[in-house]
């Protein structure tokens, strides 16, 4: 199944698949952090086991890769909002021009 499929991936490419896909969802507004956490402790802890390193160090690891993707999506739409604040349609999507 699936968990053998995650269990087969090298390391850096089990955490670069995580990495995107944990990106392209929290660029969906309705997506909350909670899920893309427990799936860094699911997805990652096991592909470090695999690869010699304790559980303690795996759950390290998943807390501090969650963190840097949480930190990068933050970026990510602070960017995108800069390049938006100029935007009259925005503004006005928001109430900003109407004075609400």
């Amino acid at each position: 199944g699936v968990h053998d499929r995650i269990e087969a991936l090298p390391l850096p490419l089990g955490l670069v698949i995580f990495f995107i896909c944990c990106e392209a969802l929290f660029m969906l507004p309705p997506v909350p952090g909670m899920p893309m956490y427990l799936a860094a402790g699911a997805f990652i802890v096991p592909l470090c086991e695999r690869d010699g390193w304790s559980f303690v160090s795996g759950v390290c690891v998943a807390v501090a890769y969650a963190l840097i993707v949480k930190m990068v999506a933050g970026l990510i739409q602070a960017t995108i909002g800069s390049f938006c604040s100029n935007s009259l349609e925005i503004k006005a999507g928001v109430g900003e021009l109407i004075g609400i």
